[in-house]
C-alpha cells in the first residue's frame, strides 16, 4: 500500500503526470521505431512528434494545437521578435563559420552542392518540415504544457529535454549545431510571444541564408 500522500499527490497530478510520461512514449518511439532513409525519418517524424501528439491535445487535454502556441498571436511582437531572433542566429553562425572549425565538417553532401533544384527541394521539403517537427513537439506541446505549471522556468526544462534528444539521435556533431543554435534562442522567443510559429519562420531563414552560403564558397 502507498502511504496516503503519495496516493493524494498521484491524484491531484495524475493529468500532469500521464502527460509527461506520453510525452517521453513519443520520444522513445521516434528515436527506436525503424526506419531507413530521410523520407522515412521524416515520416516517423510526423507521425509520433506531431500527430499523436495532436491527437492527444484534442481528446485528452480536450484543447487545440493553438494553445500550444500553433498560431500567430501578438503579430506585431512576434515580427518584433522574429526579426531579433534571425539577427542573433546569423551572428552566431558568423562566429561559428569564423572562429571555429565547423565550417570544415559541417559541411553539405556533393549532390546538393552542385545541383541547384536539389539543394533548393531538400531545404524546403527535408530540412524545412524536420525542423517544423522539432518546434512543434518541443518549443509547441511541451513548452506550452510545462509552462502552464513551471512558468519561465519551463524554457530550461524544456531546453534540457531537447539537448538530451539531440544528444542520443546525434551524438552531439557539428551537423547538429545549426538546429541546437536556433532552437536554444528562439524558446524565449516563443515563449514571450505565445506562439513558436515566429522562431520556426526564423529559424528556418537562418539556416537556408547558412546553407546557401556554404553552397555559395563550395562551388
Amino acid at each position: 500500500m502507498f502511504p496516503a500522500k503519495t496516493n493524494h499527490y498521484f491524484s491531484e497530478n495524475a493529468e500532469f503526470l500521464v502527460t509527461i510520461a506520453f510525452m517521453l512514449l513519443c520520444l522513445v518511439f521516434f528515436i527506436f521505431f525503424p526506419s531507413q532513409g530521410s523520407f522515412q525519418g521524416l515520416s516517423k517524424g510526423l507521425f509520433f512528434l506531431v500527430i499523436i501528439p495532436s491527437l492527444y491535445i484534442k481528446f485528452v487535454l480536450q484543447k487545440t494545437p493553438g494553445d500550444f502556441g500553433f498560431s500567430l498571436k501578438n503579430d506585431s511582437t512576434g515580427f518584433i521578435w522574429s526579426f531579433f531572433l534571425l539577427l542573433a542566429s546569423l551572428a552566431i553562425f558568423y562566429l561559428a563559420l569564423n572562429y571555429t572549425n565547423f565550417k570544415n565538417i559541417y559541411g553539405l553532401p556533393e549532390y546538393l552542392v552542385s545541383n541547384f533544384w536539389l539543394f533548393l527541394a531538400y531545404e524546403l521539403i527535408l530540412a524545412n518540415f524536420l525542423l517544423f517537427i522539432y518546434f512543434y513537439f518541443f518549443q509547441g506541446f511541451m513548452l506550452f504544457y510545462l509552462s502552464a505549471r513551471f512558468s519561465y522556468w519551463a524554457i530550461p526544462i524544456q531546453a534540457v529535454f531537447f539537448v538530451l534528444f539531440f544528444l542520443i539521435i546525434n551524438n552531439f556533431r557539428w551537423q547538429s549545431f545549426p538546429v541546437l543554435a536556433v532552437f536554444s534562442i528562439g524558446l524565449i522567443t516563443t515563449y514571450k510571444t505565445k506562439s513558436f510559429l515566429y522562431a520556426y519562420a526564423s529559424g528556418m531563414l537562418a539556416i537556408l541564408a547558412l546553407d546557401s552560403y556554404l553552397v555559395y564558397t563550395l562551388k
